[in-house]
């Protein structure tokens, strides 16, 4: 599992950038109170996930949409998990 955490203003700010009519907030005050809970609620689910290796990606710092080194960054570190996880079923067999 890999989980993109981002603060809720951050997670405002794409969702405006994102453009979407029926997401933004001007369109639909009440979707604040959604976003805020839905974040909560990601962060908590994950903290919590146990069914299988996971790993989370800061998207404060790391904006792989938008930045080229920021996006090899984020496949260098899935691809390093990724090694890792390997390494650790072949110790176990």
């Amino acid at each position: 599992l890999i989980h993109v955490r981002v603060s809720f203003e951050t997670m405002l700010s794409r969702i405006q950038k994102r453009g979407r009519s029926y997401e933004q907030l001007e369109a639909d005050p009440t979707l604040y109170d959604y976003y805020k809970e839905l974040n909560s609620r990601y962060d908590a689910w994950y903290d919590s996930y146990d069914e299988s290796p996971k790993m989370q990606i800061d998207g404060d710092v790391l904006d792989f949409v938008e930045n080229e080194a920021d996006r090899k960054k984020v496949i260098d570190m899935i691809d390093q998990r990724v090694k890792e996880l390997k390494e650790q079923q072949s110790k176990a067999i």
